[in-house]
C-alpha cells in the first residue's frame, strides 16, 4: 500500500506570543489527548504519510522559506525544536505553490513521540524578515504494518505452541532410537 496522503490547511489567525492557528486535515487525523493542533498518526496498513501542509488564505502575509530545511524542525522526543536540524521519521521535502505549500514525508516506521516546529516568514516593509514558529505535536502509533486483532496473536500462539510440541516429540524419538541403535 502507498502512502496516505493528508492535505492539512494552515489557518493562522495572529502573530501573537504563541501565534494563533489552527491545523485542518482532511482527510481527519485523530487528536492526541484533545490537544488543539497534535495528531496521531496510525497508517493502518499505508506506507506512511505524506503531508501537504498549506497556508490558508493571505496567511498574515507570511509563507514557508524556499529552503525546506528552513521551514521545518522536527526531533523524537517531547517539546518542540527550537534549532535546524530533522528527525528521519519527519522530513520536509519540498516546497511548492509559490511558498505556500509545505510538503512533509512521515515514515512512522515505528512508535514514538514528536516534536516538529513548522516555520514560516514575511519580509517587513524595511526589508527586514521576521520569522514565526508554529508548534504542534505528534505521535506516530504504529509503523507500515496494519493492526494485529486478539485474535490473530492467539492464533499465531497455539501454532508456535504446537509446532514446539511437536519439534520435542520428534526430538525425543529420535534420541530413543539412537540410544537404542548404540547398545
Amino acid at each position: 500500500m502507498g502512502k496516505r496522503v493528508v492535505n492539512i490547511k494552515v489557518d493562522l489567525k495572529s502573530e501573537g506570543n504563541p501565534p494563533d492557528f489552527d491545523l485542518i486535515p482532511t482527510p481527519p487525523l485523530p487528536k492526541w489527548d484533545n490537544r488543539k493542533n497534535d495528531f496521531v498518526f496510525e497508517n493502518d496498513g499505508a506506507n506512511g504519510f505524506l503531508l501537504n501542509y498549506t497556508l490558508h488564505g493571505n496567511a498574515l502575509g507570511y509563507r514557508f522559506p524556499d529552503d525546506r530545511d528552513e521551514a521545518l524542525y522536527s526531533a523524537e522526543g517531547t517539546g518542540c525544536p527550537t534549532c535546524e536540524g530533522q528527525w528521519d521519521q519527519f522530513e520536509a521535502k519540498a516546497v511548492s505553490s509559490g511558498n505556500k505549500t509545505l510538503v512533509v514525508r512521515n515514515h512512522n516506521e515505528r512508535a514514538a513521540e514528536f516534536g516538529y516546529t513548522l516555520r514560516v516568514k514575511k519580509i517587513l516593509a524595511d526589508g527586514e524578515i521576521k520569522w514565526l514558529d508554529l508548534d504542534p505535536g505528534g505521535l506516530n502509533k504504529n509503523g507500515s504494518t496494519s493492526s494485529v486483532s486478539v485474535t490473530e496473536v492467539f492464533a499465531v500462539a497455539a501454532g508456535a505452541a504446537v509446532a514446539t510440541a511437536l519439534a520435542v516429540v520428534s526430538f525425543g524419538f529420535f534420541k530413543r532410537r539412537a540410544d537404542r541403535g548404540g547398545s
